[in-house]
């Protein structure tokens, strides 16, 4: 017959071994684990790229997709494709405010094909909506408006369905076909 304190090292014991660990090696992982924890910590993470933005709403994580493309602002802000790509997650979430909002940023940050970003699928879904429908109605009324003036600075630029090839009056080129942007 075992003792109180038999059964306490016996009911230990057994405990370790379903921990996967045993008495000798339990002080190592103890030490152990603050340097990973810390490891962790001090490990910068990675600001996701319009890139893997791209792919996140080409499998239908749209969730993410907006995720992603809310860190990559918050860490560089101003940026005009993600603003587009966040906008195109938030449109597929039916999210309309948020979408129009990202829309306006990146029309704002510059985005080179503004009518172009306005006719992608991934805004058919609100295309009827009112706040959307507003929206196109005032950008549309603003480009008129601005057809009158002078243009700004000389550039070139070609489009042709989803590719358009852009050139700055630097000669600087930007190719765009869907989520692909080529820039030298």
């Amino acid at each position: 017959m075992m003792g109180r304190s038999g059964k306490l090292a016996l009911a230990f014991s057994g405990a370790l071994l379903l921990a996967g660990c045993d008495s000798s090696s339990r002080s190592g992982e103890q030490e152990d684990a603050p340097q990973a924890e810390q490891k962790a910590e001090t490990d910068p993470v990675p600001v996701p790229d319009a890139a893997a933005v791209a792919r996140e709403i080409s499998a239908a994580n749209y969730g993410e997709a907006a995720r992603l493309a809310e860190a990559a602002l918050s860490d560089r802000p101003g940026d005009p494709e993600m603003y587009l790509l966040l906008a195109r997650a938030q449109a597929r979430l039916q999210n309309v405010g948020s979408a129009v909002n990202a829309l306006q940023a990146a029309f704002d940050a510059g985005f080179h094909d503004p009518r172009g970003a306005l006719n992608h699928p991934d805004f058919d879904g609100i295309r009827t909506n009112r706040i959307f429908a507003e929206f196109v109605s005032r950008f549309q009324r603003s480009q008129s408006k601005g057809a009158a003036k002078p243009a700004g600075p000389a550039g070139s630029s070609v489009r042709a369905g989803d590719v358009s090839i852009t050139e700055d009056s630097n000669g600087k080129a930007r190719i765009r076909a869907g989520d692909i942007v080529i820039e030298d």
